[in-house]
């Protein structure tokens, strides 16, 4: 699988107006954004999001992304085919190292009262369904799994950068 090929018609593209009340931006994503802690000027701004379901083996999952503006469609789509071919190429060894991590998260504050400590042939096949796939500006994207209620519905989401993980942790 070298690529996929995802068009702008497989997407679902839908225009929002916001306008910016208050805002607060976490210093660690404040950082990744490159936005100055002394930058007051926000802007009101148009959102554009971009959906599609897409299908992978026997896995049914949303593919989304918000680009700054209509000219960079195109491109987001061409960036998403190229990543997403090489996340689905190398998925088993993505999911192989979600699961160590997972299975010490699980071990060390997880488990339910007299529960016994999970081995790692208990998570693998309990975390390989993915919910969704969120992809950022930087050529960054989130695949969130779902746990199987190994967390309680929480869904894992995985931060993958430079075909890297860069963080692993709980969400919803």
């Amino acid at each position: 699988m070298k690529s996929l090929n995802l068009k702008i018609t497989d997407f679902k593209i839908e225009y929002s107006k916001n306008e910016i009340i208050s805002v607060w931006i976490d210093p660690k994503f404040q950082k990744e954004l490159g936005i100055s802690k002394n930058n007051k000027k926000l802007k009101n701004k148009n959102i554009i999001l971009c959906s599609c379901n897409f299908k992978f083996e026997e896995n049914n999952f949303k593919i989304h992304f918000s680009p700054d503006n209509e000219a960079n469609i195109h491109k987001y789509i061409k960036n998403i085919n190229s990543k997403l071919a090489e996340f689905l190429r190398n998925k088993e060894n993505y999911i192989d190292k979600i699961s160590n991590e997972i299975l010490e998260i699980k071990n060390k504050s997880w488990l339910s009262f007299g529960q016994s400590k999970l081995q790692k042939e208990d998570i693998f096949p309990l975390i390989n369904k993915i919910k969704e796939i969120s992809f950022n500006y930087n050529n960054s994207y989130s695949v969130f799994l779902y746990d199987n209620q190994l967390f309680l519905g929480h869904d894992i989401e995985v931060r993958i950068y430079k075909e890297k993980i860069e963080e692993i942790c709980l969400t919803g």
